[in-house]
């Protein structure tokens, strides 16, 4: 039987202070976007529990500011085609930091596979007005999560995009419409979804 992840926080506690930093990336032209990102999934990582066994994330933000905001940077400067990088570098700078059961997290894929069809999902998403955006999120979770190991042991994504993509987009016409401020639930709910939909293969 396959292990299943939970989760043990909670949406209050991720809104107030989500909220705040949400205001803080407005205020300051998005410079603290970067902080936001990795608060967030840092919150929902120290909120992981595989059977009673914590989940460790070990990354720092120092680490992870550096570079972030270079290629955030980059991202705006090219007009968004080296924002699928950011994505890459992001998700696998979070999932090689962390450790589970005491056995690090490997990633076994590659920067030019995940690139070709994530600039193709962008593309779309811009054509489309947003409305490939969750099919795109859902679609760079999965890609990662299908490619990660603990040890020997292959980690499994178990949902599916039907399930996700009514959900998700009934949140982002509710964020659009409250411009904005619907935004933290929205990320909230889809961490927790992806979250707890990874299974450890025995």
């Amino acid at each position: 039987m396959n292990q299943k992840l939970t989760f043990t926080g909670n949406f209050g506690e991720f809104f107030l202070m989500s909220i705040g930093l949400f205001l803080l990336s407005i205020l300051t032209l998005g410079l603290a976007i970067p902080y936001w990102v990795y608060w967030s999934i840092k919150y929902f990582f120290d909120n992981l529990r595989v059977g009673n066994q914590k989940v460790n994330f070990f990354g720092s933000f120092g680490e992870y500011f550096l570079t972030s905001l270079l290629l955030l940077i980059l991202s705006v400067v090219t007009f968004g085609i080296a924002l699928p990088y950011w994505i890459y570098w992001s998700f696998k700078y979070f999932f090689t930091r962390l450790e589970i059961n005491g056995q690090k997290v490997t990633f076994y894929g590659n920067f030019g596979e995940y690139f070709l069809i994530s600039l193709l999902l962008f593309i779309l998403s811009i054509v489309t007005f947003g409305l490939v955006s969750p099919y795109w999120t859902y679609w760079s979770f999965k890609y990662f999560f299908s490619r990660m190991k603990v040890g020997d042991k292959q980690i499994v994504f178990t949902g599916n995009f039907i399930e996700f993509f009514l959900i998700s987009i009934l949140l982002t016409i509710l964020s659009t419409i409250t411009l904005g401020l619907a935004s933290p639930y929205l990320i909230y709910w889809s961490l927790k979804y992806y979250f707890t939909k990874m299974e450890i293969k025995n």
